[in-house]
């Protein structure tokens, strides 16, 4: 990719969109918080299915957004928005289910599943980030780990079968 273009893309989400997206974000939280919390991970997954079958009809199927309620824009920031609040949730999910472990459990699981060093950021495969021992990553990165170790094991026995 053209460095140029790399740089203005930069330049634009990070010193534009995500300003912007901040500034809707804290309109719209009270209604989409409590949505999530009242509906869940589950209400909020057809949430971005709805958002995302719009963005679909109007970038590959090519319907005519004219007469919609909200625009395109708005859309994708909504998305964006329910991505968010999906992703909150999934860490409080994993949150909890550490905290559910004993405290001997949960060294045996270090010690017995990440035998050495992991990456920083928790996640398996990554090689951009210096290499700790596992006990000491923040409990996010750990909930990474383990929901990416989770998936690849999930993966591997699938292939297997």
């Amino acid at each position: 990719m053209d460095r140029n273009l790399q740089a203005e893309e930069r330049r634009v989400v990070i010193g534009q969109l995500i300003p912007e997206f901040h500034k809707l974000f804290l309109t719209w939280n009270d209604e989409y918080s409590s949505q999530a919390r009242d509906l869940g991970a589950i209400g909020e997954t057809v949430n971005l299915w709805r958002k995302a079958k719009r963005v679909k009809a109007a970038m590959i199927d090519g319907v005519d957004t004219v007469g919609w309620r909200e625009p395109l824009r708005v859309i994708l920031f909504e998305l964006i928005c329910h991505t968010f609040l999906l992703l909150f949730d999934l860490d409080k999910r994993a949150e909890a289910e550490l905290t559910q472990v004993s405290r001997n459990a949960k060294r045996a699981m270090e010690t017995s599943v990440v035998p050495g060093m992991v990456p920083k950021c928790g996640h398996p495969r990554c090689i951009e980030h210096e290499q700790v021992p596992y006990n000491e990553l923040d409990d996010v990165a750990k909930a990474l780990y383990q929901m990416d170790t989770e998936e690849e094991k999930h993966d591997a026995s699938t292939d297997a079968g």
